[in-house]
């Protein structure tokens, strides 16, 4: 039995002062971002997803709502998806 791995980064931060935030905690999505969720959320549909991991950080969560919400499915938060320094 083969498995597919999708990856997915997060969608456009609201960062007018353009810091670079890393793995700064609180930064959310800008109003294109949380677009740009919406999007993938719909292109998803068309996928077979089993699973939802996601990255702790704010934006990672706010880009994977959508997709869970299309699945019905649950996030699973995982500290290892954070980003590396």
């Amino acid at each position: 039995m083969s498995s597919t791995v999708h990856v997915a980064r997060h969608g456009e931060v609201e960062n007018p002062q353009k810091i670079l935030y890393g793995r700064q905690p609180g930064w959310r999505l800008s109003t294109r971002g949380q677009q740009m969720a919406e999007v993938l959320g719909e292109w998803s549909k068309s996928i077979d997803l089993g699973a939802l991991h996601v990255s702790p950080l704010q934006r990672a969560q706010e880009t994977a709502a959508p997709i869970a919400r299309a699945h019905g499915i649950e996030i699973t938060t995982d500290e290892r998806l954070i980003e590396a320094e």
